[in-house]
């Protein structure tokens, strides 16, 4: 996984068929407001790249136990997404980043918020007790729901 949405498929279809899907298939308000995006490990990077590669589409992201897990790749998102960074608080009512105390990726989780938080982005962080597993991102699932479409 990288932190360009240009080399993820996953970003591209998600814009271009999942989300068209549901709208034609399926009751829903298609409008940002009603709309949220979150993910866990690998799925957190997909989030990150679908939501800030997509600004306007979200307004609610959450990043479980993930975060891009190379230095490189967080590399290319400081250096090629400034633009996205300098609209977040403008774009998302909710920006919900969480991760555990042993997860192996809390460091890169930290450096990125950090980073976020030094631009003067408001993300909302959370670490829990434990590691990279389900005991953590069940917690994060149940602590981030019920902050959505506020």
């Amino acid at each position: 996984m990288t932190s360009d949405p240009t080399k993820e498929p996953f970003v591209k279809e998600m814009m271009a068929d999942i989300i068209p899907f549901v709208e034609r298939n399926f009751r829903v308000i298609a409008t940002p407001d009603q709309r949220a995006m979150a993910g866990l490990s690998m799925g957190g990077i997909q989030t990150l790249n679908t939501s800030l590669s997509n600004l306007g589409t979200f307004h609610y992201v959450g990043v479980f136990g993930s975060g891009w897990f190379r230095q490189e790749d967080r590399q290319w998102f400081y250096d090629n997404k400034q633009d996205a960074v300098a609209r977040l608080n403008h774009e998302l009512k909710l920006f919900w980043w969480g991760w555990g105390y042993t997860d192996f990726a809390r460091p890169g989780a930290m450096e990125i918020t950090d980073h976020l938080r030094s631009k003067g982005v408001k993300v909302f962080t959370r670490e829990t007790p434990g590691g990279h597993d389900w005991r953590n991102w069940r917690d994060n699932l149940h602590e981030f729901v019920p902050l959505l479409f506020q």
